[in-house]
């Protein structure tokens, strides 16, 4: 899945570089750019209608849950707000294995 990602990112880049070449073509056909005999174009906006465009920033568009930073750990935070359950299941889980060892001795009763 991960490979179809980067396939589909790097697919996305490849279109936006040749929809922008497309456009700086058509744009340096439009306007007529004539160069002098040194190479270099005449006025400004033709320097500017022939310049390659910008390239989007890396993950432009994206959308979805952005990671967030850390804040580093000054304090501890009690368990009972980390596992609000916690008791309850430490409660639970002593019971269960009281009842259990409490079958087992009884069970060794009648075996015996």
């Amino acid at each position: 899945m991960a490979n179809k990602k980067r396939r589909n990112k790097k697919m996305r880049r490849q279109q936006v570089a040749a929809a922008a070449s497309r456009q700086a073509q058509v744009a340096g056909a439009s306007e007529g750019t004539v160069t002098e005999p040194s190479g270099a174009p005449k006025s400004a906006a033709a320097a500017l209608a022939t310049a390659p465009a910008k390239t989007p920033a890396y993950a432009a568009g994206v959308t979805g849950p952005r990671a967030r930073s850390q804040a580093p750990q000054t304090t501890t935070i009690d368990i009972d707000s980390r596992v609000p359950y916690f008791a309850s299941d430490l409660r639970r889980i002593a019971l269960t294995a009281g009842i259990l060892v409490a079958g087992i001795v009884a069970a060794s009763f009648f075996i015996h």
